[in-house]
């Protein structure tokens, strides 16, 4: 805060002697902070570099077996922690390829990224497929609910649209007409 920002704030009464009493103020403030702060970051400098001597010395008393196992348990924590990683990107790429935002897996990923690459891929397939269906049957009986209020339009055949005598026949193109009569020939044979 500056003297202007305070002047506004506590108003023209406000004189230099209050405002420059207040700044002194705030500046000590601000400045014990900051010691207090850089004494803080000077004693876990001190501790990191304890830890990091007694772990060397620690080091220094196992035997070779140990220091195997220990490089082992190191490396098998990296895999475990990299294929956790692999199986998050592989299982929110086959959400976002179903349309879900993060958002929406966000929430239970966590619960399909176990075991291997594969078994990931299948689980958040599986959940993708319930989900899109789950959509696309919501979707569809909301367009069966919207049309289901609509009158039913004037005109036209209200049959199926199956040919069945010679006059709906003729009414097709020379190509309509071949490619029915091959793909109906029963129903060519009924015409009436």
């Amino acid at each position: 805060m500056n003297r202007d920002q305070l002047k506004s704030l506590l108003g023209e009464g406000a004189s230099k002697e209050v405002i420059d009493a207040i700044m002194r103020a705030n500046g000590e403030d601000v400045n014990a902070g900051k010691a207090a702060i850089e004494t803080l970051k000077a004693q876990l400098e001190e501790a990191n570099g304890k830890i990091s001597s007694l772990e060397d010395e620690a080091n220094k008393n196992l035997t070779a077996d140990e220091q195997w196992q220990k490089q082992l348990d190191a490396a098998n924590a990296t895999a475990k922690q990299a294929l956790r990683d692999l199986n998050e990107a592989t299982a929110a790429a086959v959400f976002a390829g179903a349309g879900m935002s993060e958002d929406e897996y966000k929430p239970f990923i966590g619960s399909v990224i176990g075991g291997t690459r594969d078994e990931t891929t299948a689980a958040a397939k599986a959940i993708a497929d319930v989900v899109a269906a789950k959509a696309k049957a919501a979707a569809d009986d909301a367009k069966k609910q919207a049309l289901a209020g609509m009158p039913q339009p004037q005109g036209g055949d209200e049959g199926n649209g199956a040919i069945t005598t010679k006059k709906q026949f003729r009414a097709m193109s020379d190509t309509e007409q071949i490619a029915w009569k091959q793909q109906n020939p029963d129903a060519w044979k009924n015409l009436s």
